[in-house]
């Protein structure tokens, strides 16, 4: 009796423990929130679940989620077959996530035929920070990849020369894939131990929880008849354009952004994407001369560019380059003209 007694408590205990800290922090990593911070592991369903892949992927921040309706997309394009198009939409720029989102793509669900990658280089300032602050992770890196994911990441970087091997395993710039992986696992466990009640099922409330952003557009055409917006907001418009500086696309800083994009396309090709583009969205009144893509497209040659810029100022259209809810995002008038252009942007590629 003393044995068994011995047994339950040495051993049975322990184990039972250990499996329910375990199983929901194993739940939570693949569907966890970072605390305290609105990273919702809903929006990795699109690049971890068991669809084959789409037609069409377009890779982006909040830009791509405001402004491209993508069913008109496959509406437009489905006249002879169905088309299906797909938006992995990561707020704020994040180089870093965008090619972990696409790795992870790559080896959940396969190669879509398409991709475009939104052009997210940074549009503050920075211009002589290393290149390695261009390609560095955000909070929610930990939340939604996975320590394989990071680890393909990191050897682009060090593949590129953005990262030097002291960087990772001697000075610390970028963590080792083993602190990764730990930083990974103690996000797991935060939320096992916060959402106890919610670990069984963490995806269970996506239909409640999904942010404006990652849901429909709805897009509208822009008439005669579209509401401006107020004189007002303009006014408050127009000061933020104050914050914009021209960005440096052969500054330190920015190779990192390049590095990683370059590898995007390298990916894709290798795995079998047959069209990979780039494209860009203007913020509200933005000098011509923000960017140079032309020089983008050598930094990093063979993918197409869709420039919304022409679409947005076209100038038989006045008053579309007015249609902006913020300085970044377009409203749902100015993303139907923009789906509308890429629509047949794309049209050119798949003849």
């Amino acid at each position: 009796m003393r044995s068994e007694r011995f047994i339950v408590r040495r051993l049975v205990v322990p184990v039972v423990a250990l499996a329910l800290i375990v199983v929901p922090s194993y739940n939570w990593l693949r569907a966890g929130r970072v605390p305290g911070k609105y990273v919702n592991r809903c929006q990795a369903l699109v690049f971890e679940s068991n669809r084959p892949p789409a037609d069409l992927l377009l890779i982006g921040a909040s830009r791509t989620g405001f402004g491209f309706d993508e069913r008109i997309i496959d509406l437009r394009l489905s006249s002879t077959t169905d088309h299906r198009t797909e938006k992995i939409v990561l707020l704020g720029n994040a180089e870093s996530d965008a090619n972990m989102a696409l790795r992870t793509y790559l080896r959940e669900r396969g190669a879509p035929k398409r991709l475009g990658i939104e052009i997210l280089i940074t549009r503050t300032g920075g211009e002589s920070a290393p290149a390695r602050s261009g390609a560095s992770l955000t909070n929610r890196s930990y939340a939604l990849f996975g320590a394989d994911a990071y680890s393909g990441y990191l050897g682009a970087l060090l593949d590129n020369n953005v990262l030097g091997q002291g960087d990772v395993y001697a000075r610390s710039y970028f963590p080792s894939p083993l602190k990764f992986f730990f930083d990974h696992l103690q996000i797991g466990f935060d939320n096992a131990f916060r959402k106890i009640e919610r670990s069984i099922d963490p995806l269970g409330d996506c239909d409640r929880t999904v942010l404006p952003v990652w849901g429909s557009v709805a897009a509208a055409p822009f008439t005669d008849v579209t509401p401006k917006p107020s004189d007002k907001k303009i006014a408050n418009l127009r000061k933020e354009v104050k914050r914009y500086i021209r960005i440096d696309v052969d500054s330190r800083r920015a190779s990192g952004e390049i590095a990683v994009m370059r590898d995007m396309v390298r990916i894709a090709r290798e795995a079998g994407v047959e069209h990979v583009f780039f494209y860009y969205f203007p913020s509200f009144a933005e000098p011509a001369d923000a960017i140079d893509l032309e020089r983008v497209t050598q930094l990093v040659p063979g993918p197409s560019m869709f420039d919304a810029r022409p679409v947005v100022s076209d100038p038989t259209k006045p008053g579309l380059d007015l249609q902006y809810q913020d300085r970044a995002h377009l409203t749902k008038y100015a993303a139907y003209e923009v789906t509308v252009a890429l629509v047949e942007f794309l049209q050119g590629l798949y003849r």
